[in-house]
């Protein structure tokens, strides 16, 4: 599975902590036992064969399973174990008002031996893992709703557009940049929220597209783009002088963060307890 996973054995060294001729062994081990070839290996790349991906397939859910009967039977002891497989995207985990960090902070503080496991990634991946069963839970914003998850309202996060110190506009009052002058500009969105945001600005399309919020804030500061981003990650660079925020009273926006479990699901003790920590972290007041 960590050969698998890494596309590799040279890139399944340090997850494993066997050099490759070791890992090497066990596979052809493995395959000697299975009586198939799992994979093919050489010049030509690592890839799976279609025996090597029935057995990948079917060793994840044997670890499922694994995992899921010793966290039932320390159930029975009264005891918080197994892995605890949270997701987030990247402005969800930094933003101050989300209850995120604390609740995770507060899980521990409970009398528990359970490994947390935290995927930081973009809206879709993140999604399609929790429906898949590969994350008990998520932290996200976006602006629509899957069938066969449940969302639960969290906090909002307040959006700014901006450009950079680079930019045409940067000198401009806002008095002096109209809504005919934004639409000609170049834009750079983040892939769900696009329709949303191009709407906004009244443009056609995006221009540039990005999956994390590093990525906007670079093609942003080269002055080329401007864009919509959570204020309390924009400040450090408005404080510098290096952003400013572009007619805040026309272009500010709350977007709002939701918890996503999969819809149907047992929620096991540990999640549980974590969704209780996850909600009593919640502010008040939470729209910055």
């Amino acid at each position: 599975m960590a050969v698998a996973d890494s596309h590799g054995f040279t890139a399944a060294q340090s997850e494993l902590g066997m050099v490759t001729s070791t890992i090497s062994n066990h596979v052809a081990a493995l395959e000697q036992r299975l009586g198939t070839r799992l994979c093919q290996r050489g010049r030509g790349g690592f890839m799976l064969t279609p025996e090597g991906q029935t057995v990948y397939e079917a060793a994840k859910r044997l670890a499922k399973g694994l995992e899921t009967f010793q966290s039932h039977v320390d159930t029975l002891r009264g005891e918080l174990s197994g892995i605890l497989r949270v997701g987030a995207i990247d402005t969800g985990i930094s933003d101050p008002h989300s209850p995120l960090l604390g609740a995770i902070q507060q899980y521990n503080q409970r009398k528990n031996s359970t490994r947390i496991s935290l995927q930081v990634d973009d809206v879709t991946l993140i999604e399609k893992l929790i429906i898949s069963g590969q994350l008990d839970v998520a932290v996200i914003c976006t602006p629509r709703k899957i069938e066969g998850i449940n969302y639960t309202y969290l906090f909002d996060q307040w959006q700014m557009l901006y450009c950079s110190s680079r930019h045409p506009l940067y000198a401009k009052a806002d008095s002096q940049i109209s809504n005919e002058l934004l639409s000609e500009q170049r834009v750079v969105s983040r892939d769900v929220w696009i329709s949303l945001e191009v709407e906004k600005l009244l443009s056609r399309r995006a221009d540039a597209l990005i999956n994390h919020i590093d990525s906007k804030t670079h093609l942003i500061l080269t002055g080329s783009y401007i864009g919509f981003m959570p204020a309390f990650h924009a400040n450090r660079w408005v404080e510098t002088g290096e952003l400013r925020a572009i007619r805040p009273k026309d272009f500010s926006w709350a977007t709002p963060y939701y918890i996503l479990v999969k819809k149907g699901a047992l929620p096991s003790r540990q999640l549980r307890a974590f969704l209780q920590d996850l909600r009593a972290g919640i502010k008040p007041n939470s729209r910055q």
